[in-house]
C-alpha cells in the first residue's frame, strides 16, 4: 500500500479518486492496488467501471501497483499496465 494512503487509512478515513481518469481501466487497477477505496466518475463510465472492478483480483492489482512504484517514468508505468491488460489482468 502507498504510504500516503496508509496514513489516511490509519486515521480511519477513506480515499476516493474523482475525475475522468477514474474511468480508465489501467488507472482503476493501479489505484485499487495502491489502496484507493472508491471512485467518483462521470455517469457514462459508472457501469463499465463497476464491471471492471468486479473482475479484478486485489492481490494481482497490488502486485501491479508495487511493480509500477519501482519504475522511473510514466511511460514505463503505461507499458507495464498495457502489458497487464494484454495478459488479461483486467478486462478492458
Amino acid at each position: 500500500m502507498n504510504d500516503a494512503i496508509g496514513v489516511v487509512h490509519r486515521e480511519g478515513k477513506q480515499i476516493d479518486v474523482c475525475g475522468e481518469a477514474a474511468g480508465r481501466p489501467g488507472v482503476v487497477a493501479l489505484l485499487l492496488g495502491l489502496g484507493v477505496d472508491g471512485f467518483c466518475l462521470p455517469a457514462e463510465s459508472i457501469a463499465k467501471t463497476k464491471r471492471l472492478i468486479r473482475t479484478l483480483s486485489i492481490p494481482e492489482v497490488q502486485e501491479l501497483a508495487s511493480q509500477a512504484l519501482q519504475l522511473a517514468s510514466a511511460s514505463e508505468v503505461e507499458a507495464l499496465v498495457e502489458g497487464a491488460l494484454a495478459h488479461n489482468l483486467v478486462d478492458s
